[in-house]
């Protein structure tokens, strides 16, 4: 442990460093040290980084360049609630990037004054003009976004924030957080900030094209759709006779993202939407799977105006979509060749569709998927696994795609089969070694007095220590993991093990009155099966129970019957 203090006090003096090159080699280092296996450091040691994150470093403005970030995110992969006092303390002088991992691992505990906390960092950086608001944190955070938007309505007016604002009122409001919110203050605000963003658009909607906005328009235009929608959808919620001339308009952009957010404001605000303008929102490459979810959404999903075979516009809006995000080019054209219908390793039926893609004279293999089966043939719902295949389609037939395709899903549930999800073993705490020295202390006091009750009582004292340490010991050899699909428990050299499928529900109880003395009334993590009995089972203390929780809740919330976990 001594050596990796050594090295990062290396490291942090390179990150000082007026040149560059050996400021990158010890952010590399630093990188290459939180990736070793059960690093563990105490407290004093990351405190003490927690202060040198705030120290003014040089920096080059190039991306990497950010040793205030990387010693945070360092810091990050330790969770230690009484570290977040240090982190607190030196907050202000952090960097923009390390201010935002600052919010992520503090809000990664639960508790409200750790809520508090984020809302007293953001009060300071509003008073300093600074302020950082990582949206990604704050969504997962809406009690801290209400306190926030009540405290400081004013910043709706403030150019630089503005924007921010109105997408943390639109999240909460979409997802039922807030009930409408200041209406008389929001309604004719947003009525001017929409006609200002307008202003921007309209030079770009005569020449709308998909080329251009993945293209030569993407580092401006893209940001102005999405203000724009992000407008159209909070008048949804603020809508008032001055707002239906605009959403009309609207309606007729050629974006058609911009159009379905306008149709979505007017189906709500009972404003007449033209059939032909459905389905061309619908059948629109770029807007069919985004339109569809905003129909879901609003509960209206009747009108939606293809009825059959909707999955097969949704492949296809999904892999133009991928394409433009993940490989930066434009697709020419797609068309679905093969529709597979197959099992995952849950046994439930999944779709894919192999793909082409034209691209500059290039024809390329893409699969799209996969489609949830069980409760829809024709459903948006979906795991994550498109992507593009090496090479040229007419390369390969039909079968070899398919073959191709297959023997890569057998590899890849190999390896997923071998992945580590979760590991734990029973701890000793490094204070039993304290009773140890207490023992001493009493014995010597016992054998010097020659006080026979003392002396037995001593002895007595003993005994349970040595036979305290005995059975941590031998509960030590203990194992819980989670690899691939499997939960498995090693008791000395016997496996006992579920399906993550199979389990029914996971609670947390005392262990029965067979077991030794010394654990009788510890408590036991009981794994059920389908069948509503025990098939797992071990002390609580082999496993940090959230952690395990979460792990377990994350790999089955696909699951159609998701297990029920207790918490603790």
């Amino acid at each position: 442990m001594s050596n990796y203090k050594s090295q990062l006090k290396r490291i942090v003096e390179g990150l000082k460093h007026t040149d560059p090159a050996i400021r990158h080699d010890a952010i590399f280092e630093l990188i290459e040290l939180s990736e070793v296996d059960d690093l563990q450091f105490n407290l004093l040691t990351l405190e003490w980084l927690a202060k040198e994150a705030a120290y003014p470093y040089p920096t080059s403005f190039k991306v990497w360049d950010e040793p205030s970030y990387h010693l945070i995110k360092f810091i990050s992969d330790f969770e230690i609630p009484e570290l977040t006092e240090a982190l607190i303390k030196y907050y202000p002088e952090y960097s923009k990037a390390a201010k935002e991992e600052v919010f992520r691992y503090i809000t990664s505990f639960d508790g409200e004054e750790n809520e508090l906390a984020i809302l007293e960092l953001i009060e300071q950086d509003i008073q300093n003009k600074q302020v950082v608001l990582p949206l990604d944190v704050l969504y997962d955070n809406p009690g801290i976004i209400i306190k926030l938007l009540e405290k400081h309505t004013e910043l709706f007016e403030v150019e630089e924030y503005k924007t921010t604002f109105y997408r943390l009122l639109s999240y909460c409001l979409d997802k039922n957080y807030l009930d409408r919110f200041k209406t008389k203050y929001i309604a004719p605000l947003l009525l001017v900030d929409y006609q200002k963003q307008v202003d921007e658009f309209l030079p770009y909607q005569n020449d709308y094209d998909s080329k251009f906005v993945y293209g030569s328009w993407k580092e401006t235009y893209l940001q102005i759709r999405s203000i724009m929608a992000i407008y159209l959808s909070l008048m949804e919620y603020y809508f008032n006779d001055e707002m239906t001339p605009f959403i009309k308009e609207a309606m007729t952009f050629t974006d058609p993202f911009i159009r379905t957010n306008a149709i979505i404001a007017a189906l709500q605000r009972d404003i007449d939407v033209p059939e032909e303008l459905l389905m061309d929102c619908a059948t629109n490459i770029e807007s069919t799977e985004y339109f569809y979810w905003e129909i879901l959404r609003i509960r209206k999903e009747h009108l939606f105006p293809i009825k059959e075979k909707k999955q097969e516009y949704f492949a296809k809006s999904h892999l133009f979509l991928h394409i433009v995000q993940e490989h930066d080019f434009v697709p020419e054209t797609i068309e679905l060749v093969k529709q597979l219908d197959i099992e995952n390793s849950y046994n439930q039926p999944i779709r894919y569709y192999l793909a082409s893609v034209s691209h500059d004279d290039q024809v390329i293999p893409a699969w799209v998927g996969a489609y949830a089966l069980e409760e829809d043939e024709d459903s948006v719902h979906m795991w994550e696994g498109t992507y593009l295949e090496d090479g040229q389609f007419n390369e390969k037939s039909i079968e070899e795609h398919v073959q191709v395709f297959m023997d890569k899903r057998e590899n890849e549930k190999e390896e997923d089969a071998s992945i580590l999800y979760y590991e734990s073993k029973p701890k000793l705490s490094k204070w039993f070694y304290t009773w140890y020295l207490l023992l001493a202390v009493r014995g010597y006091r016992a054998f010097t007095t020659m006080d026979p009750v003392y002396i037995t009582l001593t002895t007595l004292f003993a005994v349970l220590i040595v036979s305290y340490q005995i059975y941590k010991t031998k509960l030590l050899k203990n194992k819980i993991e989670i690899v691939g699909n499997v939960v498995r428990y090693t008791e000395k050299d016997a496996h006992s093990q579920i399906l993550l499928e199979d389990i029914k529900k996971i609670t947390i109880q005392k262990s029965n009155m067979k077991t030794r003395m010394l654990d009788r009334r510890s408590k036991v993590v009981a794994i059920y099966n389908k069948q509503n009995k025990v098939a797992l089972e071990f002390p609580l203390e082999c496993v940090s129970y959230d952690e395990f929780a979460i792990v377990v809740d994350e790999l089955t919330d696909h699951l159609k019957e998701q297990p029920h976990i207790q918490q603790q």
